[in-house]
């Protein structure tokens, strides 16, 4: 379900941020949940995470990359 909503708010470089809070409240689960999902995403080669910073060093929702198996891109032209 986590990897659905990250695609449906990809962006044309396949990149969204959603916070964890977002994505628990759209998907009606705990953040905990969320987080859990998405390291396994990580490591299962499906997206990237990047933490980002604004100009004053705080915190921004992470910058995550739908990564494509084969090549195969997640949208059609």
């Amino acid at each position: 379900a986590v990897y659905s909503l990250m695609c449906r708010y990809a962006n044309t470089n396949d990149q969204s941020f959603p916070s964890y809070v977002h994505i628990a409240k759209k998907l009606k689960m705990g953040r905990t949940t969320v987080a859990r999902s998405i390291d396994i995403l990580i490591v299962n080669g499906l997206i990237t995470k990047e933490k980002r910073f604004d100009m004053h060093g705080e915190a921004m929702p992470n910058l995550y990359t739908i990564l494509h198996v084969g090549g195969a891109p997640n949208k059609s032209p």
